[in-house]
């Protein structure tokens, strides 16, 4: 079911989160719970407490190679998108992935 909205005199229609998990991402690499992605979709993910890299090609990030991201930046994905999805840590410290899955 969708919720229905209007901003500034455009009416759309927007997936209802069913779903949330915090995914600590570490120093190997990191997936989304594969039957939240598969039954989502749309995936939202803000990214908390240190940078990672990103990729969602399917290919494997390292601290040096892959999407950048940092403490508090988000990210819509489509379900193809996260079904390939992989995290790392860059650094010492452990980061968070807060995922809301919407359908």
């Amino acid at each position: 079911e969708m919720i229905s909205f209007t901003f500034n005199g455009f009416t759309g229609r927007l997936p209802k989160p069913f779903d949330y998990e915090p995914i600590i991402i570490a120093d190997s690499v990191t997936t989304l719970s594969s039957s939240k992605v598969n039954a989502s979709n749309v995936i939202r993910i803000r990214f908390e407490d240190g940078p990672v890299r990103v990729r969602v090609d399917g290919g494997s990030p390292t601290a040096a190679d892959g999407t950048l991201y940092y403490n508090g930046d988000n990210e819509l994905l489509s379900v193809d998108e996260a079904v390939n999805l992989k995290m790392i840590r860059i650094g010492a410290t452990n980061a968070t992935a807060r995922v809301t899955y919407y359908r």
